[in-house]
C-alpha cells in the first residue's frame, strides 16, 4: 500500500480512517467578538482531545441539549473522533489515508 495523505476534506465519512491530528491547528474560537466556538472546539469543551499525530478516526458525535420546555438549548453537528472512544476524544485531523488491509494467516 503506498500512502497517500490528502486533505481532510476529501475523507469519506462512513468508515475510519487514519488521520494525522494536530490540535492547534484549528483557532478553536469561530467568532472573537461573540466567543463563539468552532465545531472542534465545542466538542473539545468538557471532553479530551486526540494527541497530535497518527490517530485512526471516526465521523460522528453530534449532540444537542434541551430545556425544562423542549427547547432547543444547543446542537453540535458531527465532528471527528478517535475510534473506539465513544465520541468522547475529539479529534482534529488535518490529512487521511486509508487505514491499510488488515493482516490475513497464510
Amino acid at each position: 500500500m503506498s500512502e497517500t495523505w490528502q486533505p481532510i476534506e476529501t475523507a469519506p465519512k462512513d468508515k475510519p480512517i487514519l488521520a494525522w491530528c494536530n490540535h492547534d491547528a484549528d483557532p478553536y474560537v469561530e467568532d472573537a467578538q461573540t466567543g463563539r466556538l468552532t465545531t472542534y472546539g465545542a466538542h473539545c469543551e468538557g471532553l479530551a482531545y486526540a494527541t497530535d499525530g497518527y490517530n485512526v478516526v471516526e465521523w460522528g458525535g453530534e449532540t444537542s441539549e434541551y430545556g425544562d420546555y423542549n427547547e432547543l438549548l444547543y446542537s453540535i453537528p458531527d465532528w471527528w473522533f478517535v475510534v473506539g472512544s465513544d465520541f468522547e476524544v475529539a479529534a482534529n485531523p488535518t490529512h487521511w489515508t486509508p487505514l491499510p488491509a488488515p493482516p490475513h494467516d497464510p
